[in-house]
């Protein structure tokens, strides 16, 4: 019996340093591979969150068995919290901005009817200066048009293909991202008119702004092949992925090589259908400024894919836009839920 004490003590240190271990290179997996190879696409859109909850037995565990692995599960603890599941802390915001706030939402409706049954509630609790929405029926354009005509404010209401936009502020321009492109370029094939993308130019308090619309193709089928085990052909799964990759990276290459072109402060917007810690998104936005990744606190999951939540819907702005806070809405009749941003203007 005397002997039982130390040998359950160095049981416990190996489980906590295994996967202390395990975590940290799921970690480094994920910052490395992510939407980078088709096996980086699936640990990319694993729930993560998962990794979580071992720490849970095993930190109670650890206090048992010493300090030494009470500080190795508490290591392990932060980087499975801030590595793998990517939990945010919101960042102090500068003192150089201006006091006015621009607010954005941004909300994939899923091509949900109910939507359209309590827009003119969700507009008013939302209180945006800009709604932007993808995936949006003609029913719910409809009740966007019909809250316009009858709103106290004036609100400027737009549609192209699947996007819907109301804004507070009058809009100088719009565009789709495929007339922006040449139709002959390879560009022109990586874009789907009416989904992928609108251009849109605000007249705003800030002054004139632009701002993307996004909706990049869906990985939903190349994952159900994993998720559904609708085959088990090793060959056809890596190929289906790799073709939801290349889709995505040549989608968002060319929005932002367009955005990447544009003069004035711009905010991007919309359902990227890229996990934050993507390879992809790395590539084309890490130079703008991640809303949620600045001022969210906690995990920012957008989709609620079941036991699958991800955080895919994003807002990017140039570093003249600040993001002071940036939250997940909850309780909204789809997969997807809003994402409330508010931005200031920088000084400098």
């Amino acid at each position: 019996m005397p002997q039982r004490a130390p040998r359950v003590a160095l049981a416990v240190r190996i489980l906590v340093v295994s996967y202390a271990l395990f975590t940290a290179l799921a970690s480094g997996l994920l910052l490395t591979t992510a939407d980078a190879s088709p096996l980086g696409m699936l640990l990319a859109f694993a729930p993560r969150w998962w990794l979580l909850c071992p720490w849970a037995l095993l930190v109670p565990l650890a206090i048992q068995a010493g300090w030494r692995t009470v500080v190795t599960a508490a290591v392990g603890t932060l980087v499975t919290l801030f590595g793998a599941a990517q939990f945010e802390l919101p960042a102090r915001p500068p003192a150089n901005t201006s006091s006015r706030a621009l607010r954005i939402v941004t909300y994939n409706t899923d091509l949900r009817d109910a939507v359209a049954e309590r827009i003119r509630q969700d507009l008013q609790r939302w209180d945006a200066d800009v709604v932007l929405l993808q995936d949006c029926k003609t029913i719910v354009a409809d009740s966007l048009r019909a809250v316009a005509a009858t709103s106290l404010t004036t609100l400027t209401v737009h549609v192209q293909g699947r996007h819907c936009l109301v804004s507070k502020w009058p809009v100088r321009s719009m565009a789709d991202v495929s007339e922006l492109v040449d139709p002959r370029s390879t560009q022109h094939t990586a874009l789907r008119w009416g989904d992928s993308g609108v251009r849109y130019t605000l007249s705003t308090f800030m002054g004139d702004l632009v701002v993307y619309s996004v909706h990049l193709p869906s990985p939903r089928d190349a994952l159900g092949t994993v998720r559904w085990l609708e085959t088990t052909d090793r060959q056809r799964i890596s190929d289906a992925l790799q073709q939801s990759i290349t889709a995505r990276a040549n989608a968002s290459a060319v929005i932002a090589r367009l955005v990447q072109q544009e003069t004035r402060p711009v905010i991007i917007a919309g359902d990227f259908n890229l996990p934050y810690g993507s390879a992809i998104l790395r590539r084309d936005w890490s130079q703008y400024t991640n809303a949620f990744g600045r001022a969210g606190a906690g995990l920012g999951y957008t989709m609620q894919a079941g036991v699958f939540p991800v955080r895919i819907d994003h807002v990017f702005s140039s570093p003249a836009l600040v993001p002071v806070e940036a939250r997940v809405l909850g309780g909204y009749p789809s997969e997807h839920q809003p994402l409330l941003v508010d931005l200031v203007r920088s000084e400098f």
